[in-house]
């Protein structure tokens, strides 16, 4: 990837190039699984700026936010997502209960129920 002033000399050289193939040009990209190649256009944009002699202040990362979608695998399972475990204080293990009305599918955290001296020496017949 080029930094400082060669970015700025490849940039200035190649002004009727679009930003797109410039981040690529300059080394800002990457080759995925399944999807060929991403380019990094917010990484190439910030070493530009920096490279002008800008820096942008950076702070803690944002993760991943919540999409409100997801997708039926072929196996019939749903992933939830780790994003809405946390918003919920769920952890492994917790239950989730299944409300179905008339056009949708309600899931809600099932509320934990202390364990008792009775539910510990319950055996399952064989």
């Amino acid at each position: 990837m080029l930094t400082g002033q060669e970015l700025l000399s490849f940039v200035e050289a190649n002004k009727d190039m679009n930003h797109y193939d410039m981040a690529r040009a300059t080394g800002y990209s990457r080759s995925t699984v399944g999807k060929g190649e991403r380019v990094l256009i917010t990484k190439f944009m910030r070493a530009l700026l920096e490279a002008q002699g800008l820096t942008l202040k950076s702070g803690a990362k944002p993760g991943k936010t919540a999409k409100y979608l997801t997708t039926v695998h072929s196996t019939g399972g749903v992933l939830l997502g780790k994003t809405y475990v946390q918003q919920f204080g769920m952890e492994p293990g917790d239950k989730l209960r299944i409300a179905v009305d008339e056009d949708c599918i309600r899931l809600m955290p099932a509320p934990v129920e202390p364990a008792t001296a009775s539910d510990e020496a319950c055996t399952v017949p064989a």
